[in-house]
Formats: structure tokens, sequence, C-alpha cells
């Protein structure tokens, strides 16, 4: 029994990536070299009527270069314009300042302090520090150990 061409191997024929083994087992096989032909014959036709078709779409319409470059300057124009309005504008403002927003700023800032100073206050009461604690546990030890050794 003679063993046939795979899918993988009509696949690389396609591709145009056939082996030489593959070549050579068309001109000795008449079932693979027919189906071959069958699917070489189908990717052809496709090929075919694929460039038919993009042959009778009409092309789109280009505009002019020209036209294109109006139109972008017309635009970088009408953007400059309105960034010179904008900046003119909020340079012409006055800035909304009022007693109200004043006096909520002076209170607030107070507030802001005074929890400032407390927490401040807090962190600068502290206890015995570790390494106080350490030493004086050291020497009351050092202490016993000398009193240890006199008895």
């Amino acid at each position: 029994m003679r063993v046939h061409l795979t899918d993988e191997s009509f696949a690389e024929l396609l591709a145009g990536e056939g082996s030489q083994q593959t070549i050579e087992h068309l001109h000795v096989c008449e079932p693979c070299r027919v189906e071959a032909e069958r699917v070489c014959g189908a990717v052809g036709d496709f090929r075919q009527q694929s460039l038919a078709w993009a042959a009778a779409r009409p092309a789109p319409a280009l505009r002019p270069r020209a036209a294109v470059l109006m139109w972008r300057r017309s635009i970088m124009a009408a953007a400059a314009l309105l960034l010179v309005c904008a900046a003119i504008d909020g340079g012409l403002r006055a800035p909304q300042s009022t007693p109200a927003v004043h006096e909520h700023a002076a209170a607030t800032l107070a507030d802001d302090n005074k929890l400032l100073l407390s927490i401040d206050e807090e962190l600068n009461v502290q206890d015995e520090s570790p390494s106080q604690m350490y030493s004086a546990a050291s020497a009351g030890s050092a202490k016993a150990g000398q009193a240890a050794v006199r008895e």
C-alpha cells in the first residue's frame, strides 16, 4: 500500500515550500497529483476572482494636495486664535477673592496650627526610651551580680 501526502504536505506545496520528496511523490502518485491539481486550481480561481472583484470597484477619489494643506492651515489658525482668546480672557479676569473666603482660610489655618501643635506636644512627651530601660536593667543586674560575688 502506497502512503499518500498529508494535509501539511499539501499546505507546504500551496505555499511554495514543497519539499523535493513531495514533488517526486506527485510525479509517481496519480491520486495525490489529481488532488494537488484540484486544490491549486481552486486557489488559483479564488485569486482570479479576487483580482476581478477589486478591478471592478471604483477607486476612491483623492483630494488634491493643495486643498488638504489649505484645510490643515485653516484648522491650525483657528486653534491658535482660540488659544490667544482664552489667554487674554483669563488674564483680564480678576481673581474671585472675597472677605468670606479670607475668613474661611484664616479659620482653617488656625485649626491646622492647633492640630499640629497638639501633635508636636504628644511627640515631645516621651516615656523612658528602650535604650534607657536597657541600660538601667543592665546596671541593676550588674549591681546584683557584684552583690552576689561579695557574699
